[in-house]
């Protein structure tokens, strides 16, 4: 072949064990091949209270895994890797309520009052919307071959996510606390890939969010109503950090989370408005 690296005296084995070899310069792209499946098993429950003394809530629980089938971990491979999903999340906590304080016109307190304190203790609300959920897989180190030791820690912090001990290929270790084993080895040039492209150990930050809004609903007369509303979002200011650690095994940042600069939510975000019914 003319013009290649394939019309040399010699060839490299490797090259010759590439699917379609001759195709060395531009390479092959497979696109839209319709291969690949994926399954879902979870276990959810659902509990809620119609709304009775001002209150009503709805509170769901899932646990959840999910398996792909999608992707082949090398170029030769014939078989599609089965891994934990990128966006499996095992466990998943909803909570929202409505609560109408029980104060003013029709209330079990205050109603008696003078009417301008009836007024300003009626149609108050407060209704809440939390999330809370653990964190998706992280995906394997970029650079990193496994030594098979489980990197997961047992209390991760943002500076160490996980156990970032490796052993390079002079036999000296880096990033290592005293006495840590290494969890990873620098991958060498040709090493087949024979470990999972994911994590489901390591995972990154999982969510933690509240968000609350006050209402006041002022009756102005039968037909119309004047609402207020005051919306906290992300009302306890928790950062989160869906990008998870840095996973490059020669970054000097490996395994770390690096500050406010990768926080991925916005802060607390208080939202005024006003509407008139009818």
């Amino acid at each position: 072949m003319p013009g290649t690296s394939l019309n040399g005296a010699t060839v490299q084995q490797q090259q010759l064990l590439i699917p379609y070899p001759e195709f060395l310069i531009n390479g092959v792209t497979e696109a839209f091949r319709p291969i690949g499946k994926s399954s879902y098993n979870s276990v959810q429950i659902v509990a809620a209270k119609r709304m009775s003394f001002g209150l009503n809530f709805n509170v769901s629980y899932t646990i959840s895994k999910q398996i792909d089938q999608t992707n082949f971990a090398n170029p030769q491979d014939v078989t599609l890797e089965r891994v934990i999903a990128a966006w499996d999340i095992p466990q998943n906590l909803q909570i929202n309520f409505l609560y109408e304080l029980p104060f003013g016109s029709g209330k079990p307190l205050g109603a008696g009052l003078a009417k301008p304190a009836r007024w300003a203790i009626s149609g108050w609300q407060v209704s809440t919307l939390v999330r809370l959920q653990k964190g998706m897989p992280m995906s394997f180190p970029s650079g990193a071959a496994p030594t098979g030791l489980n990197p997961a820690l047992a209390d991760p912090s943002y500076t160490e996510w996980f156990n970032t001990c490796t052993m390079l290929a002079s036999g000296a270790t880096q990033n290592c606390h005293p006495g840590e084993q290494p969890a990873w080895t620098i991958r060498q040039a040709n090493t087949l890939q024979m470990w999972s492209s994911r994590l489901s150990s390591v995972r990154i930050p999982g969510v933690h969010n509240v968000d609350i809004s006050v209402i006041k609903r002022n009756r102005l007369t039968e037909r119309f109503s004047l609402i207020f509303r005051t919306d906290f979002i992300n009302g306890f200011n928790s950062p989160q950090f869906f990008s998870g650690p840095v996973t490059s095994v020669t970054s000097g940042n490996f395994g770390r989370i690096s500050g406010a600069m990768d926080q991925s939510n916005l802060p607390r975000f208080i939202q005024l408005s006003m509407k008139l019914q009818f």
